[in-house]
């Protein structure tokens, strides 16, 4: 599997759905849950940060505070770092999660093939499973969920707006 290829395609396809959402409609909730498009950019900011925790340690790197939150938080952790998020304004964010996303990119050329297809090298994730594995389902699936999420909701403002009143 080329790691890289997976991260920058998982990348441009969320690119191109967050296009499509009007900039004046990015803070409104209801995207996904209660969530905002600003909020998911948050989850997967901080979702990027983990992986370049989780190549941290294949370095042998000690947890990056991302990553610890993770196995710290369990189920609160999407809501707890988004709210990190909270004041933040929606061009910082990005900005966070494409050099999050740079980071880890960079990162993943580090890495030979055999190592990152090995399964078990993630304990803690499942023994049957490989850093690709890990990579696919928690990066690439995830982007491509909450981006399908982004398309939805601009096709919603897209039918909102194309709905006329006739006059009487």
């Amino acid at each position: 599997m080329d790691l890289p290829a997976i991260l920058k395609y998982g990348d441009a396809t969320l690119m191109t759905a967050l296009d499509r959402v009007p900039e004046n409609a990015r803070a409104t909730g209801g995207v996904c849950g209660r969530w905002s498009v600003k909020d998911i950019m948050a989850h997967l900011a901080a979702y990027e940060w983990m992986l370049v925790g989780v190549f941290g340690l294949l370095k042998g790197e000690p947890p990056t505070p991302v990553l610890e939150d993770m196995m710290r938080l369990g189920d609160d952790f999407n809501d707890e770092l988004v709210a990190r998020y909270h004041d933040k304004n929606f061009a910082e964010t990005l900005d966070d999660y494409r050099q999050a996303h740079a980071q880890a990119l960079a990162l993943a050329h580090q890495f030979a093939p055999e190592l990152l297809r090995q399964t078990g090298t993630l304990p803690w994730y499942g023994e049957e499973y490989s850093v690709d594995d890990f990579v696919v389902y928690t990066s690439y699936g995830h982007k491509r969920e909450h981006s399908a999420q982004f398309d939805v909701y601009s096709d919603r403002l897209e039918r909102s707006r194309d709905v006329t009143i006739p006059v009487r």
